[in-house]
C-alpha cells in the first residue's frame, strides 16, 4: 500500500471540489519544497541558490496567503477558508519581510540587504509553515 503525503492528501481531497485549483495549492507547496532541498545542497554565494530563495520566498508567501490571507483579498484569490470553513494559523513572523523583499524594490528593502540578498531562516520558515499546513490538511 502506497502511503499519501500531505500533498497528495490534499489534492484528492480538494479535487471533490475543483480538481484544477487542487492542482495549483499542490504546485505550490511541492514548488516550495523543491527549492528546499535546492537550497540545502548548493552554495549560498552561487547562482541557483539566489534563484532557489527568491522561489522558496516566492511559493511561501502565495501559501501563507493561501492559509490566512493578510487583509484584504480578492474575489479570485484562492483560500484555505473555501475548503475548509475558516483560515489556518499562520506565524505572521516573516510576512511583512516577505512582502517587502518580493513586491517592489523600496528604500525600506535597502535595510535587510547583506551584500545581495537578505540572511532569511529558511529552515525556521519551513517548519512554521509546515505546521500550518498540517493543521489544514487534518481538517480537511
Amino acid at each position: 500500500m502506497q502511503v499519501m503525503t500531505d500533498a497528495d492528501r490534499i489534492k484528492v481531497a480538494l479535487a471533490t471540489i475543483d480538481e484544477a485549483l487542487a492542482t495549483h495549492v499542490v504546485y505550490e507547496y511541492r514548488m516550495m519544497k523543491h527549492s528546499v532541498v535546492v537550497l540545502a545542497r548548493e552554495a549560498p554565494e552561487s547562482l541557483v541558490h539566489i534563484l532557489a530563495l527568491e522561489a522558496f520566498l516566492l511559493h511561501y508567501r502565495n501559501l501563507l496567503h493561501f492559509l490566512k490571507p493578510p487583509g484584504r483579498v480578492e474575489s479570485t484569490d484562492l483560500l484555505a477558508r473555501r475548503y475548509i470553513g475558516k483560515d489556518v494559523a499562520v506565524s505572521e513572523e516573516h510576512r511583512k519581510g516577505l512582502h517587502r523583499w518580493l513586491a517592489h524594490l523600496t528604500t525600506d528593502r535597502l535595510a535587510v540587504f547583506d551584500g545581495y540578498r537578505k540572511k532569511w531562516p529558511v529552515w525556521e520558515m519551513v517548519c512554521l509553515l509546515e505546521e500550518a499546513w498540517s493543521n489544514f490538511v487534518e481538517q480537511l
